[in-house]
């Protein structure tokens, strides 16, 4: 469901990355471990303008996944401009926002 939102926020749909937030932070409830969920809710809060959200996301996904080097490059890089473009990885951990 998280992705779905996420796709309509892309589209300009008013309030969807905030129905894409809530709904990826359901699914982090009930999968706290998963750094794939950590990194949607970057996505998706970089995407909405929250950028200091997107870096506490990336930097919980980080420390579930420390030696994913794609991720480590896009915290980096949200440190360093506040915002970054979407890393092109799969944390491993599972899905990353199908719910």
């Amino acid at each position: 469901l998280g992705s779905i939102y996420e796709t309509a926020g892309k589209l300009g749909v008013a309030g969807a990355y905030t129905q894409a937030r809530a709904a990826y932070e359901r699914e982090a409830a009930l999968n706290p471990l998963n750094p794939g969920v950590k990194l949607a809710l970057s996505r998706v809060s970089a995407a909405d303008g929250k950028n200091k959200e997107a870096l506490a996301y990336a930097e919980a996904a980080l420390a579930l996944a420390p030696n994913d080097q794609g991720l480590i490059k896009y915290v980096q890089t949200l440190r360093n401009q506040g915002s970054a473009p979407t890393p092109n990885l799969a944390p491993a951990g599972g899905d990353t926002g199908s719910n």
